[in-house]
This record gives C-alpha cells, structure tokens and sequence, in this order.
C-alpha cells in the first residue's frame, strides 16, 4: 500500500508539472503574439481612415435623417392634396369643406420633394468626398509616420556609427596617432546625432499617436509601417484630363449643379402655377422669357410687364357693382367680393415669386460658373506646385549623385593624408542630410499628390489604378473595375453630354447610343462623348447601347434615360445562334422601370435585347395575368405589383405563342432595374391561366363575385382597372364624398378574386394574403350606380340592358347646382323652400320663386351644340381605346374634350351671371338684402371663373392657330363619325406639340412637322407682310391726329416696332426648327436662301411714313443677319472651307501636342529633346497662321465673288443653277434692247448666252424624265426665244402627239380602275399598245427629219419625246405579261385539273373558255351555286359547261348555256339545246308532256320522269328518267344522244368527253 500511495504522489506530481508546463507554454504564446509586430500600409491606412470617420458616419446619419424626411413629405402633401378634395364631417355634424390655399403654399406642396431629393443627392455625393477627403487626411498622417520612421533609423544608424568613429578617434589619440581636434569634433558630432535622434522619437511617436486618432487604433507600439511613397510623375497633358475628370467628379461643383437645377425647376414650377392660374394672362411673361433664354434677363424691363400682368389679373374687381333703387343708387366696390384667393390674393405674400426664383436661378448659374472657373484656376495653380517639386527632386537628386562622387574623391586624398579627418567627416555628414533631405522631399511631393488627387476628386488614384473612380452621378458606391456610363446635362438644360468607361478587356472600339430602334446621333469611339440635344421620351425612357469592334456588334445594354450615369450590364451578342436556343440562366437581357402617377396608379415598360423578337407581352404573377400590352407600348396596373417586383414575370409571345420567359430584379443602381432569363424559361401553357371574366354579360348589378378581377370600387363606380382615367378617377372620388364611400377596394387577380380594401395599402401584400380582405356580403352592401368595362364605355347599373352614358354628363353644368360657385345657392333654395311650406310667408315665397328661376335647369342651343360635340370625342376615345392607340394620341383627345368641357362650363357661367343680375334687378335690396349679399358672393365667384375661362385676348401664334384649326376638323369630323380624318388631324398635333422638343419620332412624324413648319412658315410671311405694309397704325393716326404728345407717339410706334420684332423672332424660330430637320446641304442652303428672298421682299414693302425709318432700320438688321447667315451654311458646307478648318484644327491639335511634350523636355533636363521640339513647334505655328490665312483669303474670296462654294451639288443641280443663270441674263439683255440698242460688246455676250443656252437645254433634254415637264419646257419660253432660235418653234409638232398620248393614258388608267375582269383589262391595254407605238412612229419621224437637216436641238426634243414614250411602251408591256398571268391563273383554277386529258382534248377547252371573259366564267359559277340548290332535290350534281366536251361532232367547240348534270354514274344534258346544236329538231307537246327528238333519221320519244322511251318505234328502258326542271328545262340522259348520233361518253378526271364512233 505504501509503494502505492507512493506511485499515485508521483502520478499526480508529474501531472501537476505538466500542467504548469502547458500554462507556461500558453502564456509564452500569447506574450509573443502582443509582442509580435504588425505592419501598416497606405492603402490599409486609407481604408482605416475612411472607415473610421466620424464626417462620413455624421453624413451617413443625415442621409438617413432626409429620407425619413422626404417620405414624411410625401405622406404630408398627400394628406394635404386629400384635404383639398375631401369633405369631412365631424359626431357633431360640423362639416369641413376641402381646405384652399394661396401660392405659398402650393410651391411648398410642389418644390419640397425635389428640394429634400436634390439635399439626398447632395448628401449622397458629399459621402462620395467625405471618403476621398478622410483618405487624403489618413495617407498624410501616414506619410508623417513613414519620416518619423526614416527619421528615427537614420539617427539611430547615426549615433551608433559615430559612437563608433568617437571611440576608434579616442584610441588613435591615445596612441598618440590623432589628434586632440579630432577627438572633440568626433564626440560633437556624437552628441549632436544623439540629439537629433531623442528629437525624432518624440515627433515619431507624436505622428503616431495622430494617425491613431485618424484610423481608431493605438499604433504607437508593435506597429511598423511599410515604406510605400507614390512617386507619380505627371505630364503637361495630365492637365487637361485632370481638369475635366475634376468637372465630372468635383463635390463642390456638383453641389452647385444640384442647386442650380433645382432653381431651374423652381421657375418652371412656379411659371407652371401661374398658367395654371392666370394662363390667358401671361402669354407675354412666356413669349419674353422664351425670347430670352440664354441671355441676361433685363429685369427693369422684365418687372415692368409683369406688374402691368398684375393690374390684368385684378382687372375683374375694378369698379362696382351698381344697384338702382327708386330714389338712388348704390355702388358695392366689386372688391368686397373678391375671394380669399381670387386675382392676385392667391399669391399672398409672394406676389414676386417668379421675379425672386428668376433672380436665384441667375445667382445659382453664375455661381455654378464662378465655383467651377475657382476650381480650374486651383487645379492649374496646384499642378504647377507638383511640376515645380517634380524639378525640385530631380535636382536634389543629381545633387546627391556629384556629393558621392565628390565624397569618395576626399576619400582617396584622406587615406594618403591630404584631406584632415574632420573635413572628410564633414563631407560625409552633409552627404548623409542630404539623403535625408531627399526622403523628406519625396514625403512632400507625396503629400501634394494627396492634395492634389482630392482637388481633382481622385483623378490621381484612378491614373494610379488605370481604372475608373465611382461616377459622382452614381450614388451608390460600386466596383471601379466595371464598365459605366455618364450623363452630363449643360446648366441651360438645351443639350447633355453622354459617354462611357469600358474596361480594356472588352474589346470594344465604338459605341451607337439608341432609343427604340433610333441611332441617336452618330457612332462614337468608346472614348468620345456624345453631345446632343436634350430628349423627350415617348412610350418609354429606357435607352439603348450597341458596342461594336471594327464596326462588328459584340455588346448590348439598357440604361435608364432619366438617371445621369450607372454601371453598365453589357450581354454579348450571340452570333448565328438564336437567343432562344440554350439561353444561360440568370443572364441579363434588358431593363425595367415603374412610374407611379398618382399613388394608385403606375406605368409599367421594358426593353430587352433586340434578338428577342415578340408581338405582345404578359405581365403576370405565378399562374395569373395581371395586364397586357404590345411591344414597346408601356402598361397601366397598379403601383401595388411593384413594392416587391422580384415575385413578377413577363411573358413574350410571339404569332400567339409564348416564347420566353423573364424575371424582374429589383436593383439599387440608377441604370435601371434589371431583366434577367428565368430558370423556367418556357412554361406549359396548362401553368397559364386567365382569370378574367367576361365584362359582357355585366348588364345589371352582378354579385361581388362576379366582378371581373381588376375591379376597382371607387365611390358608387366599379371601374376595370385598365380604364381608369384621371377624369373618371376626379368623377369617383366625387362620388366618394358625397355618397361617404370613402375605402377603395379591389378584386385581387392575385387571389383569385377576393376582395381588398386598399384604402391605406402601401403594398403589394395590401392585394395578397396579407391584405385587408372584405367579404362578398360587404361589397353587395355598397351603393354602386355606374360601372365602366374595360371598352371605357361606362353603363349605369339597373337600367335596361346596362343603358350606356357619357362621362361628360355626370357633372354637365346644365344643372346649375353642378357648379361649385351655386353650390351654397342650391342650399338656400331647400332652406327657402322649407321655410315656405312651414309658415306660407309671402318673402319666403318671393325668394324661394327667385332661387327656382334662378336654378333651373338651363336650355341653351350653344351648351346642346358643344354636348353633342363632347358625346361624339368620348365615343372616338372609346374607338382608340379599344384599337390600342397610344398613350400620346389619347392625351390629345382628352385634352380636346377637357376644352370643350370649359367652352360648355364658360358658356354655363354667363348664362348664370345674366340670371343672377336679373334677379338682383327684381327683388327689394330692404327686404331681400341677405339673399341679394348671397346673390352678389356668387356673382363675383362666376365673373372670377369666367374671367379664368375666357380666351386669351392675346394673340396666338401661327402654330397655335394651326393647331386649334386641326382641333376644330377633328370636333367636326367625330360628329361624321369620319374617324380617320380624325386621327390624321390627332397626329398633326402630336407632331406640333412635339415641334420644339428634340424628340426621337418616327420619320412620319418628322414629315408632318416638316409640312405644319411650311404651312407656319407662310403664314406668319404673310403676317409680317401685312404689319409691314400697314406703315403707321390707326392707333397712331388717332393720336397724332389728337395731337398727342411725342413721348405717347413714341411709345405707339415702339408698340408696333415690338409686334414686328416677335414675328420676325417666330419666323426665324420656325425656320431654325425646319432647318434642324434637314439633312442634305442643298436642302439646308435652298432654305435660307428663301428666308433670304422674303426679308429682301419685306423690305421692299416699308412704306413712307412715320415709322418708315425704324421699320426699315429693323428689317435691314434682319436682312443683314439672314445674308450673313447664308453665306456661313454655304461656307461651310463647301470643301475647300471644310478643308481648310480641318487643317486648322489639325495644326492646333499638333501643336498643343509639341508644347506640352517641349515643356516636359524643358522640365527633365532633356535639352537635345527639347532643342527639337522647340524647332517643331516653331515650324507648325507657321504652318498654322498659313492655314489661318488661307481660310481668310477662302472668306474674301467668298465677300468678293470670287469664290463660289461648292457644297456637293450634283452634276444636274449645277446644270440647272447655270440654265436658270443663263436665262436671267438673256432676259436681261432683251429687255434692256427694248430700251436702246445693244453695243457690240452685248450683241457678241448675247450671241454667245443664246449658244450657251442650246447646249443646255440639249443637256437639260437628255435627263428629262417626265412628258410634262418636257411640254412645259417646249412651250414656256420667253417671246424673244422662240423668235431667236428656230429650231425651238419646229419643235412644236412633238408637242400635239404628246398631249394626245398623255390625255389617252389618263383616261385608260381611270378606266382600269374600274375594270377587275383581266380579260377586259388585257383587251384594253393592247388596244392603247397600238395607240402608243403609232404616237411613238410619228415623233420618230421627226427626230429622223431633224437628223439629216441637221438641227440638233430638234432631234434631241424629239429623241428626248421617244425616249419617254419608250418608258411608257414598256411598263405597258410588263401591265400586258402582267395581266396575261393573272388571266392564266384565274383560268386555270376555274378549269380545274386537265393533266389526264390529251392535247386535243385541251384545245378543245381552251377554244371554248377563250369565248367567255373570266367574268363570265365567274358569273356561270355563280349560276352553277344556285342551280345546284335546285339539282339537290333529284341527289345530282351540276357540270360546268366547259367540263362537258363534244369531240368530233360539231365544227365548233359546244358550250351548253344549261349546264349538264351528274346523277350517280351517268350525265344528264339539256335536250332542246343539245339536239338544236347537234343539227336535229326537238318537239314537245304540253298537253300529253311527250318529248320527240330527231336526227340523222333517228327519233326517240320520251316522256320526263319516265324511265321508258322508243327509239324508232321501238320500246327500250333508261337506267335514268328524264327531269324537268323548274324553268321547264327537260334534261335527257346523254344515252339518248348516243343512240341517234353513235357517240361515245367517257369520264376522264373533273370532264366528260363525248365523241363520235368512227
């Protein structure tokens, strides 16, 4: 026992010194690893900095911060908009009417979303700075280590190598080898680096201790930091690029952008509300502000028309209202009357608003302007800095290689004894400062370099990296090294500048930027931007990208046209096989967006890869379609789909067949959301299910469970959701308040059908389970009256067979309590009413008769005319609703009708302002003074609406009254029900209202805005011809007349001369606009050349007068203007000028080049290098002020007359200018012969112009191309011509033949648009073939004539009229071959299949149906149809008569007019026809019904329905009887032919041949 208690003392011992062992071994461990040094970078330190920023975390919180605030101003403007249209009521039956509101507060409602969303971007791209600015300040303070480091190691090696050098210094001395000298200099020096180096650890640690607040971490010990010092050296041309990478990415510069366009859009808000408000009365606010876009506002001038717009806006409540009693009047200021917000009250404390957010926008575009020349001017100032430093180093540099050099010179003399050791020390001390000078220069250019990659906002890290920096457009921060795209919009707002950042593995060369199929602009290199004018989407504003290399496409992607930059999903083009073959799930084929309009509503559109081909697409959920559209129509659903988008798909189908599926990915990136293949691809159609009922049968109310899906309850209307309107929402919402309806619910496509509230849905789940489901029972128990399908048209429920009405009738002010200004009237009348029927007091009977005269339902002819017209646009809307006319289309219409609507309330309003000042007139002010005060508040309420309603009495401009031209056809042809004219005059709107805008339309559209610019451009000529010609105005002549004083006079003329200016200014508006739709430069110069042509005509109709001066004065400046404009198109247009300008920019190009290379020579000491750049630059400035000058002489040359340009006219073009040339001159001279003889010198330049004048008009003959235009030419010469040359008045006799051929092709053209039957038709056209060849002969004869005398001319007419006619002859002849196939084809379908019958027997048809034209043939199938009605009582067939054929029995081919018929196997002909044609004779005798057929000596009689016959005398059975038909016809079995004639009858295919046996 003792041995074992002894083995377990030692077991447990041992075990104890293990685990002390162990403990050890852990502690020893973890003391290493707190031991164990870490090691810093710059880049790591720059994440550190960036992370541990307390700015960014700050901005990050106010970012936060502002967006709860922008959804709580959402929520807040939609409370207040409901707040505006609701009636609230109160337990206490306290009624709260929809609030008003003055301008304030309007502006407040419209600009504080944009305001707070502008402060998000601001936020957002501040964050973007705040991480490059938090980098900058972190790889400074690391840099200040980084010396710290070098620092403290160089005095460290410092001291020790002296300690060293002291002591070998001491023993020398002591041996009594040194000196004493050296002795103390080397202990100076000793305990001077002993300093030095106490010194740099404290800096070093104070450095450290800095950059650790910076990056949040204790460094001060176990830390090393990794020497990295950027030694990037820039060019003279990083300059440039710095520059513009700074204008792109520069926080200050985007801040004042953002602030800009903000100011820009509060103008035009603002400018919104007042045409909103006042429209008719600041059309010449607009015209001035148009007149003065892009140039300095002239505010004196600008307040002066806009206080007079203000005395125009209160012009209604001028005066008073005078009431006549019997002894005197009284006068009520019409002011009393004025609303809170009527006339100029609605802007409150505002009444500048516009004049103040005019003024901002300015101070914000100038500061944009001054932010953005500061930040250049500090870029160059900065870049000078570093280029400086960069000499700087390189001095110090070489300075250092001759110290070393030098050092080891002293060295060698030191060793034999010349140089004194405390001199070489010294040597070598001042080598060492400097290597530490140099360290800390390049710890300083590193620091510029820090500085100045943030001043240019990162250009130099992303030079460093080679790639592209985060976008400050994108918002979100992304992966540098992926492919993005840029959208740079100018401060005006006119053009942007787009262009994007691919990544060299690509491959790719160029790129088209595109929208729906249209390459905007031109192809561009990847590198080049595109600059254009500013875009207005139509049906969606997703873009296109094509990525080509060597001009082969190889990349596609789609952005989103209203972001201003993003990443870029690029999906390789698959080439020879097709994308629907094996597509890689999960790829990106294009992009989608989701507008919401109103909160309920939205619009839904996509674009994909182009390779997809599709007619119509499926938005769905699962199994169930929510809404369908046709390709590049954009959808309108339900903004709830779209708060979780990722459960959605889209259904491709193509010819009614699905073809592709994809899914909708919801991304945060600004290029849009993406569109990406689904796994499930192809779907089985069984998945696919349509829970749509048919809205047809909806004649009365149905059950909840009847609706459709997509049903939306509103008030007393259930609407299809694919019908709503904003005008049938305005009408539900009505209903809503006065019937206290106030939930909106929704039959879920989602749920199969349940029914929702979502009154206060917010999303998707609000129509799913999650949702607020309400039982069938509560939707039955709603009042429900109309019902509109999703047709549009809208039914009333309860009415036999669901009776239809017109939305315009449910508010028609013919009912004067419709109008809100009698709303409060039509309460006093049921008061008054009441009242009466109580107490029978007579003054609550005169008030209550006045109320009834007053109320009562108005019969106008007018308001029926314009109701009808209202009926006839919304059956039209319903028309384009149903054949899925565009969105554009159906907004002008509704707009049509939206002003007819108001012509109807205007015409309503005066009706009631007549009856109000009649019953005013009527009653006893003493006794009916409180219902006269209630008559008078609604009477200046009425004036106030009819004064807003009224047609401006400014006037319009051409364009506008065009517009309103189409607008009254398209009201008069919906009433004719003339709907195409309709819709043509719907899209001459579209295409005016689009004029102005740089929209990517149809080359139609394009056409018709080209046509209404003409028709516009005409019209205001006209207009300034006429102001022009009037000289002074009669306003003038009645105040000169009065004599007026000057200053009145003046201000009259400076009136007209202002009328003149804004019409010239429309004219040129309207031909910039033509001209910008013009592509070929001959199109372009003919076009202001004619604008040219009418200023010289204008100023040709100035008459003598007051005004003549002035007028003359402006026009002659127009005229000066349109010249100089003329002659710069033709200039530059021209090659040489094009030429020359290229060489310009050519040489410019070069020598910035070489500048920028000499300087960098200059600057690197390479002074062989720079000696020949300098030597290049000199010879390219020469060469560039040669090419200047050339341009000048090309100029001169132009002003002179020396020079025509030449601007690619063709060949013929040239020809005619010079004919037309000619002819002007010859005009001329005669003219001036009229008046005085001509000199020799005019006789020998008029001979010449007459020769000159042939051989043109032989070259001019050559290429004539029309008939007409050769007659014209023949006949239209001036008298003197045809009297000088001959040859002209000989050429005459072509002119007749001509005519006539021209008169006899018009008329056969017309009649063979009356003619279908190609028989006809090829009859005709043979017969004009003769005509044609006979005209053709007699004009060849001339040209033979005119050949051997020798007339040139002559013969070229001639040659010139056959040669026409020849063009004739042969589309002629192809109408002929034309007409001859259609006539064989028509034929041989008639004739059916003849392959089994032989060439005789062929002929034999053909003889027979070439007798009967094809529409014969046709009219004998059409008999066939009907006789075979008849023929179906005896179970026969009927034969065409060309399918029964007689051979070798008659000389001619047989065609029976009674068509033989087939019963069973035998044939069936009619007898009488057939024997009279056979040659024999047939007698029939009604009374016994017997038929007698002879022939050849034969006979047969027999009798119809009777199957026995005699032949001969001779008794014999038919296997057919005989048939009469209904016409008498008797139809005998081709037997009996065969008896009398021996003939035999086979059946070979469809025909059946009867011939004689030989």
């Amino acid at each position: 026992m003792r041995k074992s208690r002894i083995l377990i003392v030692g077991i447990c011992m041992i075990f104890l010194v293990g685990c002390f062992l162990k403990q050890t071994l852990i502690w020893a461990e973890t003391l290493n690893e707190e031991t164990k040094q870490k090691t810093l970078t710059a880049e790591k330190v720059s994440q550190m900095s960036e992370d541990s920023s307390e700015d960014i975390r700050k901005t990050s919180i106010d970012l936060v911060k502002k967006q709860i605030e922008l959804q709580q101003a959402k929520e807040a403007i939609l409370d207040t908009r409901k707040k505006e249209n609701t009636v609230r009521f109160s337990l206490l039956f306290n009624i709260k009417f929809p609030e008003k509101h003055g301008m304030p507060k309007e502006i407040e409602l419209i600009m504080k979303v944009p305001e707070i969303q502008m402060e998000l971007l601001i936020l957002q791209q501040k964050k973007v700075y705040e991480a490059l600015h938090s980098k900058t300040v972190g790889k400074k303070a690391f840099y200040e280590v980084l010396l710290g480091q070098y620092e403290t190691g160089f005095y460290e090696e410092r001291v020790k190598e002296s300690n060293i050098v002291a002591d070998r210094i001491q023993k020398q001395y002591q041996r009594g080898v040194g000196t004493r000298e050296d002795v103390e200099y080397s202990n100076g020096v000793k305990d001077e680096y002993k300093k030095a180096l106490s010194n740099a650890e404290i800096r070093y640690y104070r450095n450290k201790e800095k950059l650790g607040e910076l990056i949040g971490e204790d460094i001060r010990f176990s830390y090393s930091f990794l020497e990295s010092l950027p030694d990037q050296k820039l060019i003279r041309s990083d300059l440039e690029q710095a520059i513009q990478y700074a204008l792109e990415h520069d926080f200050g510069l985007y801040e004042a952008q953002k602030k800009q366009e903000y100011a820009e859009q509060r103008v035009s808000e603002i400018l919104g509300i007042y045409e909103g408000k006042y429209s008719k009365y600041i059309t010449d606010i607009k015209k001035y502000l148009k007149k003065q876009e892009g140039k300095t506002i002239d505010y004196e001038e600008f307040i002066q028309l806009y206080n007079d717009t203000l005395t125009q806006i209160d012009s209604p409540w001028y005066g008073s209202y005078v009431i006549n009693l019997i002894f005197f009047k009284i006068q009520i200021p019409k002011e009393w009357f004025k609303g809170e917000y009527s006339g100029t009250r609605y802007l409150e404390d505002q009444k500048y608003a516009l004049f103040v957010a005019l003024v901002e926008r300015e101070q914000a575009q100038k500061n944009t302007q001054q932010i953005q020349k500061t930040l250049i001017s500090s870029i160059r100032d900065s870049f000078e800095v570093l280029k400086q430093m960069q000499s700087s180093l390189r001095e110090a540099e070489e300075n250092q290689r001759q110290k070393e050099q030098t050092y080891q010179e002293e060295l060698k003399l030191n060793q034999k004894g010349l140089i004194s050791f405390s001199s070489l020390e010294a040597s070598k001390n001042n080598l060492y400062e400097q290597q530490k000078t140099l360290f800390e220069m390049r710890v300083e250019y590193a620091k510029a370099l820090e500085d100045f990659n943030e001043i240019t906002a990162g250009y130099i890290e992303k030079l460093l990296k080679g790639t592209t920096l985060e976008d400050p457009n994108h918002y979100e921060s992304g992966d540098s090294l992926k492919p993005s795209w840029y959208l740079i919009p100018d401060t005006a707002g006119y053009h942007f500048t787009f262009g994007v950042r691919i990544p060299s593995g690509y491959e790719v060369d160029s790129y088209e930027l595109c929208y729906q199929d249209i390459v905007i602009g031109k192809k561009k290199e990847v590198e080049e931007q595109l600059i254009h004018l500013g875009l207005t989407y139509e049906d969606t504003s997703l873009l296109q990208l094509k990525f080509y290399q060597d001009d082969k496409l190889g990349y596609i992607s789609y952005i989103d046209g209203t972001s201003y930059g993003g990443e870029l999903v690029l999906t390789p083009v698959k080439e020879a096989v097709s994308p629907f073959e094996n597509p890689e799930n999960g790829m990106a084929v294009g992009q989608w967006s989701f507008l919401s309009e109103d909160g309920l509503l939205g619009k839904f559109q996509f674009a994909i890869n182009s390779y997809y081909e599709y007619e119509e697409y499926v938005l769905r959920y699962e199994t169930t379609e929510i809404a369908k559209g046709n390709k590049t129509e954009s959808i309108q659903t339900l903004s709830l789909y779209f708060s979780n988008p990722e459960i959605l798909a889209i259904d491709l189908y193509q010819n009614g067949e699905k073809t592709q599926t994809f899914a909708l990915v919801l991304t945060e990136e600004k290029s849009g959301n993406i569109i990406y293949l689904k796994d499930d691809a192809i779907e089985e159609k069984s998945l696919f299910r349509i829970m749509k009922k048919e809205d047809t049968q909806l004649e009365v109310r149905p059950d909840a469970s009847d609706f459709p899906d997509q049903t939306l309850l509103i008030g007393t209307h259930a609407i299809a959701l694919n019908a709503m309107t904003d005008e049938l929402f305005e009408l539900a919402s009505k209903s809503a308040e006065e019937s206290g309806q106030t939930k909106i619910y929704y039959k879920s496509d989602l749920t199969s059908g349940i029914w929702y509230d979502i009154t206060s849905a917010k999303d998707v789940t609000g129509i799913m389970k999650g949702g607020r489901v309400v039982t069938n029972r509560e939707i039955n128990e709603l009042l429900l009256v109309y019902y509109t399908k999703p047709s549009g048209v809208t039914i009333i429920f309860g009415t036999p067979n669901g009776t239809s009405i017109y939305l315009s009738d449910l508010d028609s002010p013919s009912d004067p309590k419709n109008l809100t200004e009698c709303k409060e009237l039509g309460k006093e009348q049921e008061i008054q009413t009441q009242l009466y029927e109580n107490t029978s007091k007579q003054d609550y009977k005169t008030q209550m008769k006045s109320l009834d005269r007053l109320l009562k339902n108005i019969e106008d002819p007018q308001m029926e005319q314009v109701t009808k017209q209202l009926h006839a646009i919304e059956d039209f809307i319903i028309v384009l609703t149903q054949q899925k006319a565009k969105q554009e289309i159906l907004n002008v219409v509704q707009n049509i009708k939206n002003e007819q609507k108001e012509k109807r309330l205007l015409r309503a309003y005066i009706i009631m302002k007549d009856r109000i000042n009649t019953e005013i007139e009527r009653l006893d002010l003493l006794e009916n003074a409180e219902l006269l005060q209630k008559y008078n508040t609604a009477l200046t309420t009425i004036e106030a609406s009819i004064n807003d309603l009224e047609p401006s009495l400014q006037e319009q401009d051409s364009l506008s009254n065009l517009l309103s031209k189409s607008k009254e056809q398209i009201i008069i042809s919906v009433q004719k029900q003339d709907y195409e004219t309709a819709l043509k005059e719907v899209e001459r709107i579209v295409a005016g209202e689009t004029m102005w805008e740089e929209t990517i339309s149809s080359q139609t559209q394009k056409k018709l805005q080209e046509e209404m610019l003409s028709e516009v451009i005409e019209t205001t000529s006209d207009v300034l011809i006429k102001q022009v010609k009037i000289g002074e105005s009669e306003e003038y002549r009645r105040a000169k007349a009065d004599g007026e004083k000057k200053e009145v006079l003046d201000s009259i003329k400076e009136k007209q001369l202002f009328k003149v200016e804004q019409a010239l200014s429309e004219l040129d508006s309207y031909y910039e606009n033509l001209l910008s739709k013009k592509e070929e430069p001959t199109e372009k110069v003919a076009l202001y050349k004619e604008k040219e042509a009418f200023h010289t005509k204008l100023l040709l109709q100035v008459k003598d007068s007051d005004l003549a001066d002035e007028l003359s004065d402006q026009l002659e400046q127009a005229l000066f203007s349109t010249k100089q404009e003329t002659d710069q198109i033709m200039l530059s247009y021209s090659s040489e000028y094009q030429k020359a300008v290229a060489q310009i920019q050519e040489a410019q190009k070069a020598l910035e080049e070489l500048n920028l290379k000499y300087l960098d020579a200059v600057e690197e000491g390479q002074t062989e290098t720079a000696a020949q750049l300098k030597e290049n630059v000199e010879n390219t400035e020469g060469k560039l002020e040669r090419e200047k000058e050339k341009l000048e002489q090309i100029k001169q040359a132009f002003v002179d007359g020396i020079y025509v340009p030449d601007f690619n006219i063709s060949k013929k073009e040239e020809e005619t200018l010079r004919k037309k040339a000619v002819e002007k001159e010859l005009t001329q001279l005669s003219e001036a012969e009229k008046i005085e003889p001509l000199s020799e010198k005019e006789q020998e330049r008029y001979q010449q112009l007459l020769q000159e004048k042939i051989e043109l008009e032989i070259l001019y003959l050559e290429q004539m191309t029309e008939k007409e235009e050769l007659i014209s030419e023949l006949i239209e010469q001036p008298k003197f011509i045809l009297e000088e040359i001959s040859e002209w008045k000989e050429a005459a006799v072509i002119i007749k033949p001509l005519q006539e051929w021209i008169g006899i092709k018009s008329d056969y053209e017309k009649e063979l648009d009356l003619i279908k039957d190609p028989t006809i038709r090829l009859g005709l056209l043979e017969t004009e073939q003769e005509k044609l060849l006979k005209i053709s002969q007699e004009i060849k004869t001339v040209s033979e004539k005119a050949q051997r005398e020798r007339k040139q001319f002559l013969k070229t007419a001639a040659d010139c009229g056959v040669k026409l006619l020849k063009i004739d002859q042969i589309d002629l002849e192809a109408m002929i071959e034309k007409e001859k196939e259609k006539l064989a084809i028509q034929k041989e379908t008639l004739l059916g299949d003849i392959s089994e019958l032989s060439k005789e027997e062929i002929q034999l048809i053909q003889e027979v149906t070439d007798t009967l034209t094809i529409s014969q043939m046709k009219e004998i199938l059409t008999l066939t149809e009907k006789f075979q009605k008849e023929a179906d009582k005896w179970n026969s067939k009927v034969i065409l008569p060309w399918n029964f054929i007689l051979k070798g029995v008659t000389e001619q081919p047989l065609i029976l007019s009674k068509f033989p018929i087939q019963i069973k196997k035998k044939i069936l002909v009619p007898a009488q026809e057939m024997i009279l044609a056979l040659g024999g004779t047939f007698h029939y005798s009604i009374q016994n019904s017997v038929l007698i057929l002879r022939g050849q000596g034969k006979w047969i009689e027999l009798i119809p329905n009777d199957t026995k016959i005699y032949f001969n005398d001779r008794k014999k059975t038919l296997s057919i009887a005989p048939i009469q038909s209904a016409d008498g016809t008797i139809y005998v079995p081709i037997e009996c032919f065969e008896q009398i004639y021996n003939l035999e009858t086979t059946k070979i295919g469809n025909y059946w041949i009867s011939e004689k046996i030989q």
